[in-house]
């Protein structure tokens, strides 16, 4: 397990999260956090669906725009 900071574009801020190397290459592979967290089936509980919930919600309100 890491700490590291991952850019999310929608956001535009970087936010910490506790990774694995493998999620890592996953983000990577995804085209980024955001991609990543909207996709994937891995995230259950934690900082990844505070996240997911608050990109989802930017989204939201950027379409309304």
């Amino acid at each position: 397990m890491f700490k590291k900071r991952v850019y999310s574009e929608t956001l535009d801020e970087m936010i910490q999260f506790h990774v694995t190397a493998s999620t890592l290459r996953s983000i990577d592979k995804a085209g980024g956090l955001d991609n990543y967290l909207l996709t994937t089936k891995h995230i259950g509980e934690g900082e990844g669906v505070e996240t997911k919930k608050r990109i989802l919600k930017a989204k939201k309100v950027e379409a309304m725009m």
